[in-house]
């Protein structure tokens, strides 16, 4: 199911700047996605009508949403890279940004030309993805998949803009943590048309969602409460990379000894810049991080400061990729400028589709 917001008419007109306050009710958002308004206007010192007239005008023209997707705890998730023959990678990048698999797709300089984040629920699942989908949509050469070896050390949902004070960000962790979850499960088959209802704005008044899913609007509190608490749905708020302060954005993958592995992606999970990390299951490259920079001036003092940190432990960067351009982020579906315009649920579960006339293309492990 694919969510398409280019109907409205708001997003013709965009702004090309956003305010202190908007970048401040974003980054209070990534710590409370559906929190009222009431404490957050507190906290930032401005009336609420003043902040939903600010979050509607930022959502209306795609520059800040909440999205919400399942857990990936029990499923397989990974990164493939893909080759595509002249001028036709944007219409690769299009057809895998409309399978819910492909939850993540990018455009990447190197020798690869995209980048998609895979998630299945198995191996053969992941692998039939990849043998069966990718290497057969038109326009793509190669591939080279890399499975991850469990999820995630860290997702996207834990970055943070840096637009609040200490105090503002200390009050706002103090009412997260009557939400934090203890251990995400594996999702359940009542998540999942929450997870639909919510995709395309994790702020949905509970009415709403109520009435997505046919059911009462205090059943439907009750449901995404219990869902939230064990991990199985995250709410992730999110403002356009042009407008965050972060603009770019890097993919690394690094060798570590096995010994070490553990504890050097922990470490880096701490590092300011680092979005995503996670430990692969082939291949020499046996970590993968992403991180955000203000410019890329900024990328050789990041690997200067793991090299100074870290190498003594034995991690070696062996290659990185900066993006050129997101195209579908976590469900996301995303415009040259980086603004939201719809969304494909990250519904994993789903059949995986089969090209009827496969042509074979080449694979790098």
């Amino acid at each position: 199911m694919i969510t398409d917001d280019a109907r409205n008419p708001a997003k013709h007109e965009r702004n090309s700047v956003v305010s202190e306050l908007d970048l401040a009710i974003v980054n209070a958002l990534q710590y409370l996605p559906r929190g009222s308004w009431e404490p957050i206007s507190k906290i930032l010192g401005k009336d609420i009508s003043t902040l939903t007239r600010h979050w509607q005008a930022l959502t209306d023209q795609g520059m800040a949403w909440v999205s919400c997707y399942p857990s990936l705890t029990g499923t397989v998730p990974g990164w493939v890279e893909i080759s595509c023959s002249a001028d036709r990678s944007a219409e690769v990048a299009s057809t895998l940004a409309t399978d819910p698999h492909a939850v993540t797709v990018a455009h990447t300089t190197g020798e690869w030309d995209l980048l998609a984040v895979v998630v299945a629920t198995d191996d053969k699942a992941w692998s039939d993805y990849n043998l069966d989908r990718i290497r057969h949509i038109p326009g793509v050469l190669r591939t080279r998949p890399t499975p991850f070896s469990g999820t995630y050390v860290a997702d996207g949902s834990h970055w943070r803009l840096d637009a609040l004070t200490s105090a503002q960000v200390a009050t706002l962790r103090r009412l997260q943590e009557q939400t934090d979850v203890e251990e995400s499960r594996p999702v359940s088959h009542q998540a999942r048309p929450i997870v639909a209802a919510l995709a395309a704005g994790g702020r949905l008044p509970a009415s709403e969602l109520g009435l997505a899913m046919d059911i009462h609007e205090r059943a439907a509190q009750r449901r995404l409460a219990v869902l939230l608490k064990h991990g199985e749905v995250t709410l992730r708020a999110e403002i356009a990379h042009a407008y965050s302060g972060w603009p770019v954005t890097v993919l690394f993958w690094a060798h570590a000894p096995v010994a070490a592995l553990d504890y050097l992606a922990s470490e880096i999970v701490k590092m300011r810049e680092t979005r995503t990390c996670a430990v692969t299951a082939s291949g020499n490259a046996n970590l993968t991080f992403s991180a955000a920079f203000r410019h890329f001036r900024a990328i050789r003092k990041f690997e200067s400061d793991l090299e100074g940190t870290l190498y003594r432990f034995g991690l070696r960067i062996l290659r990185k990729a900066p993006v050129m351009r997101p195209v579908k982020l976590a469900g996301t579906l995303l415009d040259e400028a980086g603004h939201r315009h719809g969304v494909v649920p990250m519904a994993y579960w789903d059949p995986i589709p089969i090209a009827p006339n496969p042509s074979p293309v080449s694979s790098h492990p």
